[in-house]
């Protein structure tokens, strides 16, 4: 469960960086 919480925020983090790249 916690590893499970833990892989989605760090899609979530890897997606807002790619976003804030493309932004940047």
């Amino acid at each position: 469960m916690f590893r499970n919480a833990l892989r989605q925020s760090t899609r979530a983090v890897g997606a807002v960086s790619a976003a804030g790249r493309v932004a940047a």
